[in-house]
């Protein structure tokens, strides 16, 4: 499966970049795929059942005209949570995450 908002283009404040929605609970891998042609924070957030709290998050600092790759293996899950990519702040210019999972 792959989840994506595609490429955004002068994305705001907390814009989603890629959010699984609500999953079975169990196991997977995931790979966070980030490019942008600006410097920015990528959060990955693993959310609770009503998508109001995160779990657990972590930052990536993608540099200006990348792509980098994240792999993301054995991640254990309850039914209803989700995982998805959230920008950290406003950016002019275009940014896309994807997460791969299976």
């Amino acid at each position: 499966m792959v989840t994506t908002n595609n490429i955004l283009t002068n994305p705001a404040t907390n814009a989603l970049l890629a959010d699984t929605g609500a999953l079975n609970g169990s196991q997977t891998s995931l790979t966070a795929l980030i490019s942008s042609e600006v410097a920015c924070i990528v959060f990955f957030e693993y959310m609770n059942a009503a998508n109001t709290v995160a779990l657990y998050s972590h930052a990536f600092i993608i540099g200006a005209n990348t792509s980098q790759q994240f792999d993301l293996p054995g991640l254990s899950y309850l039914v209803g949570e989700r995982f998805r990519l959230r920008l950290n702040a406003g950016v002019t210019g275009h940014v896309q995450g994807s997460l791969f999972y299976f």
